[in-house]
């Protein structure tokens, strides 16, 4: 019994002093609501996050410091500071974090969506907007995308007169899409969805 009475006393004092300590670190951090441990801020944003969000950025100011579970959040709602971050300290917030399946399916961060911003991912963005995102190469893509919006609205023509699940078919559609630009194959050969 006493030791239960104190295990208890012990991890009500812990919950206490790791809910109000303040880190040199936080105390440069813009204001934002109390955050309990573990699950930070996750208990304050509702079902319409942007709602949640804009009441929190009412009582604390356009910028605001959140902790989502485990993971750090600064919340901007102010489009003259969201212009200062972008324009003026864009390098302080280009940087993505490392993570182990970015280095093992991305070549070590090497593929231009992992790797970190620098010299290295400007040449890489410079070949993609060359080689691969080029006005000409994008319309030489162009039959392909009439050939799968006719095979989507065939699939819907199939139909007629029963519901149809347009989520499925869009999605469907952009594999397809992809699919063929990269693979020159079809993700799907039938593309006709059941809404059940």
């Amino acid at each position: 019994m006493i030791l239960s009475c104190s295990l208890f006393v012990f991890l009500t004092l812990l919950f206490f002093i790791l809910t109000f300590r303040k880190s040199d670190l936080q105390r440069h951090l813009p204001p934002g609501p109390r955050r309990p441990p573990f699950i930070g801020n996750l208990h304050q944003i509702g079902e319409l996050p942007y709602l949640s969000l804009q009441e929190l950025s009412s009582h604390h100011g356009p910028l605001m410091f959140l902790k989502l579970g485990f993971f750090p959040t600064l919340v901007v709602s102010s489009a003259e500071i969201a212009k200062e971050i972008f324009k003026n300290h864009d390098m302080a917030f280009s940087g993505r974090p490392k993570l182990y399946a970015a280095n093992r399916l991305g070549y070590n961060g090497s593929a231009m969506t992992f790797t970190l911003y620098g010299d290295y991912w400007k040449e890489i963005k410079k070949i993609v907007m060359l080689e691969l995102l080029s006005v000409k190469r994008v319309q030489s893509f162009q039959a392909v995308w009439f050939e799968e919006v006719q095979v989507l609205f065939h699939s819907i023509a199939l139909f007629c007169g029963s519901p149809v699940n347009l989520s499925h078919l869009k999605l469907s559609l952009t594999s397809n899409i992809v699919c063929r630009i990269a693979f020159g194959k079809r993700y799907c050969s039938n593309c006709v969805v059941w809404t059940h």
